[in-house]
């Protein structure tokens, strides 16, 4: 079994380990180029930065967990792992979420504590489900989306790659949301959101 390490020692990387330690995934190091070589987080190291990428053995010897949840940087992560040939590890999740046997998961995906992902949910690679996130039947996930703190996908929703759902939004059964699309935080979908359109939720009165 290849060591598994996770690319980004922040907040989310912290969170990422905590949900691996609570799936019985050891986690051998973290990679972050902004932290200090040596630094440690909880038990573990900083390892070092991003020189590990040209390390072409290294890279066929181990597995990853992208640990930022900076959509911008997380796709930039992403795509030079993926150049360089890097294989994330498989998807992990925290133990109190519920996730039905008949969901398909992507690699690096990661599920917080408290999510639910029902029945023929298909999801893709290096997603973010967060805290207590309710995904519902037969929705499907592209590639690097993320979906925040108590976001509603009812069923039959659609998001296409680097969807971004903030915190509370709610998406209704049979919508569609564009690639790099950002529904902001408390907004409710009722109707399609093309590619790279923002939008926003209720302000504050």
């Amino acid at each position: 079994m290849k060591d598994i390490f996770i690319l980004g020692a922040g907040g989310h990387g912290k969170v990422v380990y905590d949900i691996c330690r609570s799936a019985d995934r050891p986690v051998a190091g973290f990679f972050d180029p902004n932290i200090s070589p040596h630094t440690k987080i909880h038990d573990l190291e900083v390892l070092g930065g991003d020189e590990f990428l040209k390390d072409r053995s290294f890279i066929n010897s181990a597995e990853f967990l992208i640990g930022t949840g900076l959509p911008k940087i997380n796709s930039k992560i992403y795509e030079n792992l993926s150049k360089s040939g890097g294989v994330l590890a498989e998807a992990v999740a925290h133990k109190s979420a519920t996730v039905s046997d008949t969901v398909q998961i992507g690699r690096g995906t990661i599920i917080n504590a408290g999510a639910v992902v029902n029945i023929d949910t298909v999801i893709g690679e290096n997603c973010i489900l967060n805290t207590s996130c309710s995904i519902d039947h037969d929705t499907k996930i592209g590639d690097c989306c993320q979906v925040n703190p108590g976001a509603v996908l009812a069923g039959g929703v659609t998001l296409h790659d680097n969807a971004y759902i903030s915190s509370g939004a709610i998406i209704l059964p049979g919508v569609t949301i564009g690639e790099a699309a950002k529904i902001g935080a408390g907004a409710v979908i009722f109707e399609d959101v093309a590619a790279g359109v923002t939008v926003n939720g209720p302000k504050n009165s």
